[in-house]
């Protein structure tokens, strides 16, 4: 009831047919803060699974000694310290703690968990392009075919993004505020293109390669923003001090659940571009 009042207000002071009236009108239409509170949700499920094909992935291409200590260092700047020792240390356990035949195991069962995270993606990207999910038998593989191909397309571009990350971080001594943009620039550029990727081929729809460039920018700029904002609040915030662990795992669910919000703002920006 309230959204539908803000929404009246913000759309009548706009022009007819604009992008943001559409913009707004499917955040409110389609819930968005909910939609993003059930991918926060599936993607705590499977941070750690992630995580775990990505390093792996990272650790074949670039080698192991080169990303020791780096998976901390990124995770500290998006989540803070005691969300990245919890986040670090499930990813340790499960490497260190795996012979070769629970090895295979348990990379099956990462990438089954992770599929889950993005078969709500691929859900949540048809729902606000209108696309109904086939029933039956077809569309049960479909989902799944989709959500795991997904893993391990994100799984490269996860790691080729890690690795350049950890590139870049070890001249971060020597080029200072150099490698921080050269940093940024990274991110933005691997950002789009993994957003791009999502709004062109998962949302079910005919969206064309300028419509799905223009959302995944804009969620790119803005998640790199909400990035700094982030972090700086994890430095005034006391939750995780207070409740140690549990506070860890809220700070992992607040900064998935704003990046969700982010993601499915582009989406809607992809749509409304004509």
């Amino acid at each position: 009831m309230l959204y539908n009042k803000i929404w009246k207000w913000i759309t009548g002071k706009m022009k007819k047919n604009s992008i943001f009236k559409e913009v707004t009108e499917g955040y409110f239409s389609h819930k968005l803060p909910n939609i993003s509170a059930a991918i926060a949700f599936y993607g705590a499920l499977s941070i750690a699974p992630l995580f775990i094909i990505i390093t792996y992935l990272s650790a074949i291409i670039f080698g192991d000694k080169a990303l020791k200590g780096e998976l901390f260092t990124f995770l500290q700047f998006y989540v803070g310290s005691g969300s990245a020792q919890l986040i670090e240390k499930a990813v340790g356990y499960a490497k260190t703690h795996s012979s070769r035949l629970s090895l295979v195991f348990s990379m099956v069962v990462a990438v089954w968990g992770s599929a889950l995270f993005f078969q709500e993606i691929r859900h949540s990207l048809h729902l606000i392009w209108g696309i109904k999910d086939k029933d039956g038998l077809v569309g049960f593989l479909g989902k799944k075919g989709y959500a795991i191909t997904g893993v391990f397309i994100y799984g490269v571009i996860g790691a080729a993004g890690f690795g350049f990350y950890a590139f870049v971080s070890s001249f971060s001594l020597f080029a200072g505020k150099l490698a921080a943009i050269v940093e940024m620039t990274i991110s933005f550029f691997v950002l789009t293109f993994s957003f791009a990727v999502a709004y062109k081929f998962f949302s079910g729809a005919k969206v064309r390669w300028n419509q799905a460039l223009t959302g995944a920018s804009f969620s790119s700029a803005l998640f790199i923003c909400g990035r700094f904002m982030f972090s700086m609040y994890l430095k005034m915030a006391v939750s995780s001090s207070l409740y140690a662990a549990m506070g860890s795992l809220m700070t992992i669910l607040l900064w998935l659940y704003f990046s969700s919000l982010i993601f499915l703002i582009g989406a809607e920006i992809a749509k409304a571009k004509k």
